[in-house]
């Protein structure tokens, strides 16, 4: 009920007040299950306090969200043009962990705006492979909005990094073993990454492997002149 009270909110909210928000989350998953992330929220600051005057929600302002997070978590104020950005980081040493974490972020009205752009995510480790998938929520209505209007209004993104080779999505070039995932607010997409840290780890057994031949070669090489 909390969540359908809040995309009731957020929709006349950015439409009525022309207001751009921005949301970030950046998660890195480090072998072993352990990693980092932060998310962030660039909004109007003005905009959405005159949500909160006009009765359009009780939740508060960004600074609420800081001033409601859960012990343990760092977080940083920052500015962009004349918007203003709320930035959380954390840690974590497993998926357990990071699933803990984020459902602590959910019970509280205020904290769980942080996540209002996901409806779901998994995170599931099976020995090297790693598989992370969800769907985004549906926040603007498409019946009101086209999707250049969408875009004045809302941008998403979800960046996961994962160790090994990514098996899922199939793409012609990843940089940095990472996979951007676009949300345009209107749609509830999914998405899906996996990889396979024991195909990478082959990998290097065999260049180790080979290596060493060309090694062992190449002083037989060397003994016989």
């Amino acid at each position: 009920m909390i969540y359908f009270r809040k995309i009731l909110f957020l929709v006349p909210f950015l439409f009525l007040t022309n207001c751009q928000a921005n949301w970030e989350f950046n998660l890195v998953v480090d072998e072993g299950g352990s990693g980092n992330y932060t998310i962030s929220i660039l909004i109007d600051q003005e905009a959405q306090q005159y949500a909160v005057d006009t009765g359009l929600t009780p939740i508060g302002g960004l600074d609420i969200i800081l001033e409601s997070l859960p012990d343990g978590f760092g977080s940083s104020i920052f500015n962009e043009g004349d918007l203003l950005g709320i930035k959380i980081r954390q840690t974590f040493d497993s998926f357990e962990m990071l699933n803990q974490q984020l459902d602590s972020l959910k019970q509280n009205e205020n904290t769980s705006l942080l996540l209002l752009p996901l409806k779901k995510i998994n995170f599931q480790m099976d020995e090297d492979k790693y598989t992370i998938n969800g769907k985004f929520a549906e926040l603007l209505n498409k019946n009101l909005l086209e999707p250049t209007d969408a875009e004045q209004l809302y941008n998403g993104s979800l960046s996961i990094k994962l160790p090994g080779i990514i098996e899922e999505p199939k793409l012609n070039e990843i940089n940095d073993n990472t996979v951007i995932f676009l949300h345009d607010g209107l749609n509830e997409q999914t998405f899906l990454i996996s990889s396979n840290n024991a195909r990478n780890q082959w990998i290097l057994g065999l260049i180790i492997v080979m290596l060493s031949v060309i090694l062992f070669f190449g002083r037989q090489l060397f003994y016989r002149q």
